[in-house]
């Protein structure tokens, strides 16, 4: 699962060129939820196809959102923005696990996994409400995504620290 994962980060850019990145992120944003839904099937197919669903899904959002906040902030806010993006993305790795753990313990897998459903749809809601309002953060790129395959000569030729 690590490496079809990895293989589908790496290939993001060919799935945003071959489709807008709103529908890359619309499709991020039903992968989480579907994984969830594999995940309460409590087989081994269903662990596998959920564990899939949540890298895909969560490396579209990822990178769409990434391309999103590089077309709107200048490159030298950028630093200071993504600083604290990092920094407020903490409350929810540190609190999406804890309430997880709080729905499964208190009232089982379907509560736990119904709220990863829930969260994943109301921010695929909130996503399209402001895209279709015309909210001038979310308006289609103004850079291409490149091949991630053309920069590997580059990273080769770059002189090593030792």
């Amino acid at each position: 699962m690590s490496l079809l994962g990895l293989s589908v980060t790496l290939f993001m850019p060919m799935l945003i060129r071959r489709f807008a990145r709103r529908w890359v992120y619309t499709a991020g944003c039903l992968m989480l939820a579907i994984g969830s839904v594999f995940f309460v099937t409590h087989t081994l197919p269903g662990q596998l196809a959920g564990m899939l669903c949540r890298v895909m899904g969560a490396s579209a959002l990822s990178i769409t959102l990434n391309l999103y906040i590089m077309d709107h902030i200048r490159k030298t806010d950028f630093m200071q923005a993504e600083s604290l993006r990092m920094a407020w993305s903490m409350f929810a790795w540190t609190g999406g696990p804890t309430l997880g753990i709080f729905l499964y313990t208190r009232f089982g897998i379907y509560a736990a996994n119904g709220a990863v459903v829930a969260f994943a749809l109301a921010l695929l809601a909130l996503f399209w409400t402001y895209r279709l309002g015309d909210n001038p953060s979310i308006r289609p790129g103004k850079s291409r995504p490149i091949n991630p395959l053309a920069n590997i000569g580059r990273f080769v030729a770059q002189p090593r620290l030792r």
